[in-house]
C-alpha cells in the first residue's frame, strides 16, 4: 500500500497547506519551545536584519490550492516620514518583502537611535516588520515583531483600539503557522471580541476574523463551525465589499473548500464556480486569480476521480502562470506536482515522473533539499519509479525523504509513516519479509502514536501487516491483524465498501492454509454479499467469488452445505 501526497495539498504554501498543504511551518521548533526565545528576538534580530549582506527568499507565492487568508493593516498617521520608511512600504507592495524587512529594520534602528522608541510610527514598523516576515517564511522571527508591536500600541494608545485587535489576529495567523490552532484560535478571537465592541456586529472589519477563524475552526475538525463563521465572512463581504470583489470570490472558496474536504463535490464546485465567475469578470480570463480558480475546479475533479476534466482545469491554470511567474516559482511548482499526480492516477507514469522532476527543481532551488517539501516530492518521484519497475532508484528516493524528515524533526512526524510503508513495499517487493515487517511495523506505532485508534490508515497498517504474516506462516499473528483490520474498516465505512470486501478475502486465505474451510467459506460468502451490493449480482467479480466458494465447498466432500 503506497502512499503518496495527496492532490489536496499543496506542498509549496507559505500560508496553508489545500488538504491546501494547511502550511507546514519551516521552523524545526515546536511553539512550545519557542516561547522562552521570542520575548528577545525582536531587539536582538534587528541589527542582523537591516544589513546588507542577509539574503532572503522572496518566496511569497499566490497559493492555487490554498484557503485565501484575510488581513488588515493598521492606519497609517497623515504625518510625513522618513524616506527609509516610504521606501519599505514601496517595497513591501511591490511584493519585495525582504528588501521591505531590511528597510523597516533600518528604519526602527534609526528612530530608536534618535531616542524615539516609544511612538506609533515605530509600532506600525514593528508590525510591517513582522508582516514581511511573514510573507518570505521567517516566523519565528515575524511573531516577535508582532508581539512587540502589539505591547508598544497596547502602552501608546490603549488595550481596546483597532491597531491592537489587528495585531492579535497578526498573532493568531503565526501560531497557525506553528500547527498551535488552539493558540491561534484564541488570538483571533481576541480581535474579533475587540472588533465587535469596537465597531458593532455589523462592519466590514469583522470579515478577516470571521475568516480566519474559521480555518483555525477547520484544521481542528469543527467543519459545521468553520462553515458558519465562513458565511458570516460571505454574508458581510457581500454587503461591505461590493468595490471588491474578488474578496467576495475568495469567501466562496474558502466555504467551497470545506465542502471539498468533507466530500461534498456538488457543494465545492458550486463555490468554486461561483468564484471564478466574479474574478473572469473582474479580471479577465488571463489573470492569476482566475487560474487559482482554475486549479480549485481541477481539484475537484481529481478527488470525484474525472481525471481527464482535472488534467483539463489544472493545465490551463498553469498555461497562464507561466505568462507570469519567472521559470523558478512556488505557484508553478505546485502546478507541476498536482498535474504528476493526475498522470500518476491515469498510469502514465512516465509523464508523472516528468512533471515531479520539474517540480522538484524548483523546490530545490527555492528551499534547498533538506526540506520537508523536497522530502515530498523524492517520495513522489518514488513512487513514479516503483510503478515503471525501478525499484533500486525507488528505494533510493523513499529512503532520501525519510533521511530528510529524520534531520528535520526531532521527534516523529506522522508524515515519516508514508515513507515507512513505501519502503516497506519494496522490500515485500524482494520478498525480504523480515524487512518489510519491521518497517510496516514502524509505520504503524507512529500512526497509533499521532492518529485515533480507529484512523482508516491504522487499518491501512494492520492490514499490510496480516499480509506480511500470511507470507511468513504465521496464521494466528497474520488473522489478528486482518481481524483488526476489519473492524477498523467496517466502523469508518460500514458493512459494504470494497476495502472490507478485500479484507474478507485476504483473511479467507489465510483460514484456507490453515484448512480451516467452514471460516473461509463464511468469510467469503461476506465478501460476496458487499460485492453484490456494490456491482450486482451478475458482476464478474461476484460470479468469480461464487466459483471460488463452490471450488471449496466441491474439493472436501466430507464439507456439511454452508
Amino acid at each position: 500500500m503506497f502512499v503518496k501526497i495527496s492532490i489536496n495539498y499543496s506542498i509549496f504554501t507559505s500560508q496553508t497547506n489545500m488538504n491546501c498543504n494547511f502550511s507546514d511551518s519551516e521552523s524545526n521548533e515546536s511553539p512550545q519551545s519557542l516561547k522562552p526565545q521570542i520575548q528577545d528576538l525582536a531587539l536582538e534580530n534587528l541589527h542582523e536584519l537591516s544589513q546588507e549582506s542577509i539574503v532572503f527568499p522572496e518566496k511569497q507565492s499566490l497559493d492555487p490550492c490554498s484557503f485565501d487568508l484575510f488581513s488588515d493593516d493598521i492606519e497609517r498617521s497623515p504625518e510625513p516620514r522618513s524616506e527609509v520608511f516610504t521606501e519599505a512600504l514601496e517595497a513591501f507592495n511591490r511584493g519585495k518583502y525582504g528588501e521591505a524587512s531590511r528597510l523597516y529594520a533600518k528604519y526602527i534602528q534609526e528612530m530608536m537611535q534618535s531616542g524615539q522608541q516609544n511612538n506609533l510610527d515605530i509600532a506600525l514598523a514593528y508590525n510591517n516588520l513582522g508582516s514581511s516576515l511573514e510573507k518570505i517564511g521567517f516566523y519565528e522571527r515575524a511573531l516577535s515583531f508582532y508581539k512587540e508591536a502589539l505591547k508598544m500600541y497596547q502602552s501608546l494608545e490603549n488595550e481596546n483600539s483597532f491597531a491592537v485587535a489587528v495585531c492579535y489576529g497578526n498573532i493568531g495567523s503565526l501560531w497557525f503557522h506553528y500547527g498551535d490552532f488552539e493558540q491561534s484560535l484564541s488570538n483571533h478571537k481576541k480581535s474579533l471580541d475587540l472588533r465587535i465592541s469596537l465597531f458593532g456586529p455589523e462592519h466590514e472589519s469583522l470579515i478577516s476574523s470571521y475568516n480566519n477563524i474559521g480555518k483555525v475552526l477547520f484544521d481542528l475538525g469543527e467543519f459545521c463551525s468553520a462553515i458558519n463563521h465562513m458565511r458570516k465572512a460571505l454574508s458581510l463581504s457581500l454587503k461591505f465589499l461590493a468595490r471588491d470583489p474578488d474578496q467576495i470570490a475568495s469567501c466562496y472558496s474558502n466555504i467551497a473548500f470545506v465542502y471539498s474536504r468533507q466530500a461534498n463535490y456538488k457543494k465545492a464546485l458550486e463555490g468554486y464556480e461561483k468564484a471564478l465567475e466574479i474574478r473572469s469578470k473582474f479580471y479577465g480570463l488571463n489573470h492569476p486569480k482566475v487560474a487559482i480558480s482554475y486549479q480549485h475546479i481541477g481539484m475537484v475533479f481529481f478527488n470525484q476521480k474525472n481525471y481527464s476534466h482535472a488534467l483539463d482545469w489544472i493545465r490551463d491554470s498553469l498555461e497562464i502562470f507561466l505568462k507570469f511567474f519567472p521559470k523558478y516559482h512556488p505557484t508553478l511548482g505546485t502546478c507541476y506536482t498536482n498535474i504528476g499526480l493526475i498522470y500518476q492516477e491515469l498510469g502514465n507514469y512516465e509523464l508523472a515522473y516528468t512533471y515531479f522532476c520539474e517540480a522538484l527543481s524548483v523546490c530545490i532551488k527555492l528551499q534547498g533539499e533538506e526540506h520537508f517539501d523536497t522530502a515530498k516530492l523524492f517520495n513522489n518521484i518514488g513512487l513514479s519509479l516503483y510503478n515503471l519497475h525501478d525499484y533500486s532508484k525507488s528505494m533510493e528516493y523513499f529512503q532520501k525523504a525519510l533521511e530528510i524528515y529524520s534531520e528535520l524533526c526531532q521527534e516523529d512526524h506522522i508524515d515519516m509513516a508514508n515513507f515507512y510503508t513505501n519502503i516497506a513495499s519494496i522490500y515485500e517487493k524482494g520478498d525480504n519479509l523480515d524487512k518489510a515487517l519491521e518497517y510496516y511495523d514502524e509505520c504503524r506505532r507512529i500512526r497509533v502514536k499521532y492518529l485515533t485508534q480507529d484512523h482508516p490508515e491504522i487499518g491501512t497498517s494492520f492490514y499490510s501487516l496480516g499480509t506480511i504474516y500470511q507470507k511468513q506462516r504465521n496464521f494466528a499473528e497474520a488473522q489478528t491483524c486482518f481481524e483488526k483490520a476489519l473492524e477498523i474498516c467496517q466502523k469508518n465505512f460500514g458493512d459494504y465498501d470494497p476495502k472490507r470486501a478485500k479484507i474478507l478475502v485476504q483473511a479467507a486465505q489465510v483460514f484456507l492454509e490453515q484448512k480451516k474451510y467452514s471460516q473461509a467459506i463464511e468469510n467469503l460468502k461476506k465478501a460476496k454479499t458487499v460485492k453484490i451490493m456494490l456491482f450486482g449480482e451478475k458482476s464478474s467479480v461476484v460470479k468469480k467469488l461464487q466459483e471460488e466458494i463452490l471450488h471449496i465447498q466441491m474439493s472436501f466432500k466430507d464439507f456439511n452445505e454452508l
